[in-house]
């Protein structure tokens, strides 16, 4: 499989000539698309949206600044070649990506660069890219070079050398092919793409020369540059927030899924599209089919029952910086994400950020009797700092990894408290009421409120003072 890898900000006016010219290409492979987005403010998200029926494997992942988005999108991709592309190149050959990934195949190369040619028929552009060309193969042999804007790049070199350096702030992509030359065969495709000379546009060639030449020094005899040395548009355009990935267990929930999803995607519209992973728990409706219609959204397989599995895989799974659990039935309204990254901005000692449900199907009295007993929640946290509702909570990735995750053993009553013990050893866990998300009413319905209260309860205490479930083997999901 061919992984092709875009990292974008703010793109819409490019990003769609490039996934049409990846749709036309003539293949006798499985392709897939990453788009790796750094929160853009235009309606990059929409468009690359656009093309979930031309592109399948079509997704949208968190970015950030170049070396960011790239290694986000790298570790969400399948195939055995990666295939780095700025957004705004041109590809005008339809068997690029085939004869390319051969060539890279045959010769058993690490990593590969590719030729440029303008998007424009300026003779000053074309002298420009055709003295990079040149400077491929002059240095190939002393100190090899790749630009971002298009490398081929194995899954085996791109683990081995860890991925872009996210430190450097300019000329990453040639540390990158460096780094990769040392582990494997480095190569220069025989063929061309098109790249824009917006940039140069921008700058002014000999701005943006001068600039060029000032980083190939520093590079070549200080190293990699980690410092800004001049105002250049990748060192400062790009600083975003922190990446979020919204991970859905989902057990036969073809009816709620995609109400779901929809709430994420217009409550996070302007932050640009976040990474959703929904965990198909063995499901037997349509629940795969309705996630998977939504370009963008990772669907995996736990075939192994219980919110623990689920939850874990879903964990194994994001990239994001902070990970938001959220059940299948639940939907987040306008300012939900806003307040996510307020709160951990401003508290940075904290683990995780939980809230209670707000039911939208419920008659009004059982509404009120049950949104009432929320409320003993809150001097519960205060006393014991170990209250977290499983369908309603952020945590830090750091936080899980310090923890391995969930708790497996538990596949559903008490699994809520179990993670809340696990993330309080690595910071506090906070439980407000006015963090609250929608949610069905449908199992206090159908068992009772009292009833349900009750069940949390004694599980809540039996694993807090015990840590062990009265019922493990239960599944409801």
């Amino acid at each position: 499989m061919i992984s092709v890898i875009i990292p974008a900000y703010n793109e819409e006016a490019y990003i769609g000539t490039l996934l049409g010219g990846l749709a036309e290409q003539e293949l006798d492979e499985e392709i897939e698309v990453i788009v790796a987005d750094a929160a853009s403010t235009d309606r990059t998200g929409e468009v690359v949206q656009g093309f979930g029926k031309r592109l399948a494997s079509l997704r949208i992942v968190p970015g950030g600044h170049p070396a960011v988005g790239r290694n986000n999108g790298a570790r969400a991709a399948n195939g055995d070649l990666f295939f780095f592309m700025d957004a705004d190149v041109i590809l005008t050959d339809r068997e690029f990506l085939r004869k390319s990934a051969a060539y890279v195949r045959k010769k058993r190369l690490a990593v590969a660069a590719a030729h440029m040619r303008p998007d424009n028929g300026k003779m000053t552009d074309r002298l420009l890219t055709g003295f990079y060309n040149a400077a491929l193969h002059a240095a190939r042999w002393v100190r090899p070079l790749a630009a971002g804007s298009c490398m081929v790049v194995s899954r085996d070199a791109f683990r081995k050398v860890g991925g872009f350096p996210e430190d450097v702030i300019m000329s990453e992509d040639h540390d990158f092919a460096l780094a990769c030359s040392k582990v494997g065969r480095y190569g220069i495709l025989p063929f061309t793409v098109t790249t824009s000379m917006r940039r140069l546009d921008k700058e002014g060639r000999g701005t943006l020369i001068w600039k060029y030449a000032h980083a190939t020094l520093y590079r070549t005899f200080v190293g990699p540059i980690r410092k800004q040395l001049f105002e250049y548009e990748y060192t400062h355009v790009h600083e975003v927030l922190p990446r979020m990935s919204f991970v859905i267990p989902a057990y036969n929930e073809e009816a709620y899924v995609g109400a779901c999803i929809e709430s994420i995607l217009n409550a996070t519209g302007k932050h640009g599209m976040p990474e959703i992973i929904v965990v198909n728990n063995g499901s037997t409706d349509h629940t795969r089919e309705v996630a998977a219609s939504y370009p963008g959204v990772k669907v995996v397989d736990e075939p192994r029952k219980g919110t623990g599995w689920a939850r874990q895989r879903g964990f194994r799974e994001a990239t994001g910086e902070l990970l938001a659990y959220l059940d299948a039935d639940c939907r987040i309204s306008a300012g939900w994400m806003e307040r996510v990254l307020a709160e951990f901005r401003d508290r940075p000692d904290m683990s995780a950020l939980s809230g209670p449900y707000r039911y939208y199907d419920l008659p009004p009295f059982r509404k009120f009797m049950a949104e009432a007993l929320w409320w003993m929640l809150p001097p519960a946290s205060w006393v014991t700092g170990r209250v977290l509702i499983g369908g309603n909570f952020v945590a830090r990735r750091g936080a899980l990894q310090a923890t391995d995750g969930f708790n497996t053993d538990i596949v559903f009553y008490g699994d809520d408290t179990d993670t809340a013990c696990r993330l309080a050893a690595a910071g506090s866990v906070v439980f407000t009421m006015d963090f609250e998300v929608a949610s069905s009413g449908r199992r206090l319905a159908k068992e009772g409120i009292w009833h349900i209260y009750l069940v949390y309860t004694l599980h809540h205490f039996r694993v807090l003072f015990r840590r062990r479930s009265f019922a493990p083997q239960n599944h409801r999901n």
